[in-house]
């Protein structure tokens, strides 16, 4: 239960730093397709890295206990 709580919380903070960027270059509100997809795609890349990063942690640490 805590595991996928960090994991939705991980999300959550790349969606909104994804957004907060977005409003930054732009200075705007406005949804930029060129620019949402860039920023989708970067934000989809940094879930992926952030999932194996955590799915390896937990795997160094049950070998680490057995």
């Amino acid at each position: 239960m805590i595991k996928s709580r960090a994991i939705l919380l991980i999300f959550v903070a790349l969606y909104v730093s994804a957004n907060a960027v977005h409003y930054f270059i732009t200075g705007s509100n406005h949804v930029d397709p060129a620019g949402t997809k860039i920023l989708v795609g970067l934000q989809f890349l940094i879930g992926i890295a952030a999932a194996v990063y955590i799915w390896l942690k937990h795997l160094r640490k049950k070998e680490g206990n057995t």
